[in-house]
């Protein structure tokens, strides 16, 4: 192989490895670190969340899950949205499901989180329940069907008058 044909193999094969490396946008590196966090979280994986909650927001973070395994058990999480609002600011829309251990009844809520890269990758910095039903965060649960007495009816024999 001549001296030609070898520098061309060399620049195709630079070429074509360069179109591997691009750069991860905004968007994909919130997503990532969303889905990480939440993962984590469901599965009770906190030593996790210290590289994705900011410290300003941890204390909270923690706190507001102290229920789940315990008294709540997480079904499903689902990231349902993702926006980036600048290259340094973002919001994800988790939707979870979930059920309280007192009732056994399937509940849903939608949560938005708000995300900001610190220049050392992306951070938890809040989140809000947005729609759906209160309990998930240590909020007081409303039963959803209240308990109701015993009803009785007057019983017939077939071939009684």
């Amino acid at each position: 192989m001549g001296v030609i044909a070898r520098l061309l193999v060399a620049v195709f094969i630079l070429v074509s490895l360069s179109g591997c490396f691009a750069p991860v946008s905004p968007m994909q590196r919130v997503s990532d670190a969303a889905r990480d966090l939440n993962v984590a979280t469901r599965f009770s994986k906190m030593d996790l969340v210290a590289t994705h909650v900011d410290a300003t927001f941890r204390s909270d973070f923690i706190s507001r899950r102290q229920l789940w395994g315990r008294e709540l058990r997480i079904v499903d999480l689902e990231l349902s949205g993702v926006q980036i609002e600048d290259n340094t600011h973002g919001r994800v829309l988790l939707d979870v499901s979930w059920v309280p251990l007192s009732d056994g009844i399937l509940r849903s809520t939608s949560v938005e989180q708000r995300w900001q890269d610190d220049g050392h990758g992306w951070k938890l910095v809040n989140e809000q329940r947005k729609t759906g039903d209160t309990g998930l965060f240590g909020e007081v649960l409303v039963p959803a069907n209240e308990p109701h007495p015993d009803i009785h009816l007057p019983s017939r024999t077939l071939g009684s008058h």
